[in-house]
């Protein structure tokens, strides 16, 4: 009866520790087996927030040059109003590099050519889609 006794204490003093760990933690990672995602999810107060945006732009908003993948806020063009958002969020979060998503992609070229059968199509713009860390 004594081993039954010391092993739920120390059940109860497990469960008690990992439970006060996740209590004070300020925001707990969401793990999800149906869920991929390059950038992580967490929780607090019911809201989910993420280490990682996607953004796709569908103007030419950054001007990125051919075979350049990096780049920031100064690289924002044609509008104040993303350059803005981006400042605000850099004096709270940090800089924060925006990553072309297709480094081949060029402004306004939507013809492809299919591979099995060569022929053309107009396919979507893919020149403005960025992902960012925070």
């Amino acid at each position: 009866m004594t081993i039954k006794t010391n092993f739920q204490k120390m059940i109860f003093l497990f469960v008690l520790v990992f439970g006060t760990i996740n209590l004070y933690a300020q925001f707990t990672e969401i793990v999800n087996d149906n869920v991929r995602s390059d950038g992580k999810f967490y929780k607090k107060d019911n809201l989910i927030y993420t280490d990682r945006i996607v953004v796709k732009f569908n103007a030419q908003v950054v001007s990125v040059p051919e075979g350049q993948v990096i780049s920031n806020r100064n690289d924002v063009v044609n509008t104040f109003a993303v350059k803005n958002v981006l400042t605000e969020k850099a004096t709270i979060y940090g800089e924060m590099e925006l990553l072309k998503v297709f480094p081949e992609a060029k402004w306004g070229e939507v013809i492809r050519t299919n591979k099995r059968t060569g022929a053309s199509f107009t396919g979507k713009e893919r020149s403005q889609i960025f992902t960012g860390d925070f």
